[in-house]
């Protein structure tokens, strides 16, 4: 079963998709191993920063904004304390900030900048050893 399609969420009676699932669905036709990689990649992004990316109380394209605003600061290593859950207080470890980049990586806009399955299950067992 597809690690996405377990954010379907009903709102009004309705339920819905998230975003990437409907773009693949409807203008590629196919779900495959990168929309995986951006799911997983969505979902460490929300543990990172214990902000829901995709709520279901927000329209759409807001939450799509969310995801946006994130990926810049994801990437530059002094904006990260800025993102990081606060919760925490800034006492985060080098394997979080290395997490807080690879889900940067997972959530590129377009599917040939994330990486592979394998390269993904590497660069997490490399943070696991930190």
């Amino acid at each position: 079963m597809l690690f996405m399609l377990g954010k379907i969420y009903k709102k009004n009676n309705q339920f819905f998709l998230f975003p990437i699932i409907i773009y693949y669905i409807v203008m590629k036709g196919r779900l495959n191993e990168k929309c995986e990689i951006y799911s997983f990649g969505v979902v460490l992004v929300e543990l990172l920063t214990g902000k829901r990316i995709f709520d279901e109380n927000l329209p759409s394209d807001s939450a799509q904004r969310v995801a946006e605003i994130l990926k810049p600061i994801l990437i530059n290593k002094e904006m990260i304390i800025h993102v990081m859950d606060p919760s925490i207080h800034g006492q985060y470890s080098v394997a979080a900030t290395r997490a807080a980049l690879l889900a940067n990586k997972c959530v590129m806009t377009y599917a040939r900048h994330r990486p592979n399955a394998n390269d993904l299950v590497n660069e997490l067992e490399q943070i696991q050893h930190l």
